[in-house]
């Protein structure tokens, strides 16, 4: 028996719905997998096809939506680039100094002037004066009619 996968893709986008959007593109091709994989395994006999690899598209999203949530520990051994063994702590770099990298005036200054002028005031009243988002409404509802929480978060996010 000859398939083709195409003929199944509505059947996988169903059941990826059952899991965590993020995963779906990834979900997709494991379903695709499992159906190959199936197909080796079918016997007529036992019924229609469709419904023989719905268990098999299932279980293969699961499986891998299972084994993507597993977290390493930093003192799992791995070997690295160069073949030798080293553990996930050794290979995490030295810690960043962000007060530094966030002091260097330069790159603040252009993303500043690429800003308008209610951008950079809610940006200074938020990240240099240490304002909340609800004081910031307050303050400026005065000059303007911002008073959603979700605006000042949008422009925080430019």
């Amino acid at each position: 028996m000859d398939i083709n996968l195409l003929d199944y893709t509505s059947l996988i986008n169903t059941i990826t719905y059952k899991f965590p959007h993020y995963y779906r593109n990834d979900l997709m091709n494991e379903g695709y997998l499992a159906i190959m994989d199936a197909h080796k395994n079918y016997n007529p006999d036992k019924g229609e096809f469709e419904v023989y690899i719905k268990k098999w598209i299932y279980y293969a999203m699961l499986k891998f939506v299972s084994v993507d949530n597993i977290t390493d520990s930093l003192d799992a051994t791995i070997i690295d680039g160069e073949g030798e063994t080293t553990t996930l702590k050794d290979m995490i770099g030295d810690e960043i100094d962000y007060e530094e990298m966030w002091s260097n005036t330069d790159y603040y200054d252009k993303h500043m002037a690429n800003l308008s002028q209610i951008d950079r005031f809610i940006k200074r009243k938020y990240y240099v004066d240490g304002m909340s988002v609800e004081n910031i409404i307050k303050l400026y509802s005065q000059w303007h009619h911002i008073t959603n929480k979700n605006t000042i978060y949008i422009i925080l996010n430019k």
